[in-house]
């Protein structure tokens, strides 16, 4: 039987019967559609609060287990801006996995000075789109930020397990996957799956390659013929990727 519309000022009476709602959710609903949200502003507005206390509690939550992941012992000297930045992207992985990136410089780089100490591991760059990007794939352990040319050192920052899957797009330079690796530490397990870039002026695109190692998976262009190609019928790709190549990957 419908309720029937009360007017403002009646609240109280008999409006709402509990047989004709069983969660919050649908005595929000009939409030609405009886119009008592309006008589009884007060009761709707706990009703909302109410409904709205799961979704809050859960997001605070998940922000504090991320915090647990991204700031570690290992990484206790990083500055707020970082670990700001570091967050969002924890917290908000699901939007930018569609980040389109135009007319950028290096959207998904590894820059590392020569003569440094340590290791990156397990980082993933997925499901990226790039127009007219000047270096859309490059590792280089060779970077050199000073406006004189740096000195060669034997020493560098350790790189491993770095996944590049799903990109596309347009590369401005010819060399449109770049791993200029170290000769005494080379990088090491470096995975492409499913790569796909080509020139902006219609031209051929390139990959240059020094002292990488890693593997292939699916359609790799421009080629790598420095990485190892994995047959997709031989191996589930996704399982090789997340189990045998990335040891944490809850960034």
């Amino acid at each position: 039987m419908p309720l029937p519309r009360l007017e403002p000022g009646t609240c109280g009476k008999r409006w709402v019967s509990v047989a004709n709602w069983a969660t919050l959710s649908d005595l929000a609903r009939l409030m609405v559609e009886t119009g008592t949200h309006i008589s009884c502003p007060l009761v709707y507005r706990v009703v909302k609060l109410a409904l709205l206390v799961p979704v809050a509690t859960a997001t605070v939550e998940r922000c504090f287990s991320k915090l647990k992941l991204v700031k570690t012992d290992l990484r206790n000297r990083m500055g707020q801006e970082f670990l700001n930045n570091a967050m969002v992207c924890a917290v908000e992985k699901d939007f930018l996995h569609e980040v389109k990136d135009e007319n950028t410089h290096w959207p998904a780089n590894l820059f590392l000075a020569q003569g440094g100490s340590g290791y990156v591991r397990a980082v993933r760059y997925k499901n990226v789109q790039m127009q007219d990007v000047a270096n859309p794939i490059i590792i280089d352990q060779f970077y050199c930020d000073s406006p004189k040319r740096c000195q060669n050192q034997t020493s560098a920052v350790e790189i491993s397990q770095i996944v590049y899957e799903n990109i596309s797009g347009t590369s401005k330079s010819p060399n449109a996957i770049k791993f200029a690796c170290s000769d005494t530490v080379p990088c090491t397990n470096i995975a492409l799956n499913n790569i796909k870039l080509k020139r902006t002026d219609g031209k051929s695109a390139q990959t240059f390659c020094n002292s990488v190692m890693g593997f292939a998976i699916g359609h790799i262009e421009p080629p790598a013929d420095c990485l190892m190609p994995v047959n997709n019928s031989f191996c589930d790709t996704e399982t090789k990727l997340n189990r045998e190549y990335l040891i944490h990957s809850e960034l």
